[in-house]
């Protein structure tokens, strides 16, 4: 497992649930530093750490967040 990134936030929907993380990727496959939106059922908590499991390309298709 490689750490991809920190989450810089959360974001939440219009009723205040939140949906969504804002990770900042660490240059991971290619990637480089950017913010990128992971839905929360993306992310699965694992001894304390939350990981996500996705491919090189599903990492590349996920939504930039430009604050």
């Amino acid at each position: 497992m490689q750490k991809i990134g920190e989450i810089e936030d959360f974001l939440t929907d219009a009723s205040g649930e939140t949906v969504a993380a804002v990770i900042e990727t660490e240059g991971f496959l290619g990637i480089g530093d950017e913010d990128v939106i992971v839905t929360l059922d993306q992310l699965e908590l694992v001894d304390g750490k939350l990981q996500i499991k996705l491919t090189e390309e599903e990492l590349e298709a996920l939504p930039k967040w430009d604050d």
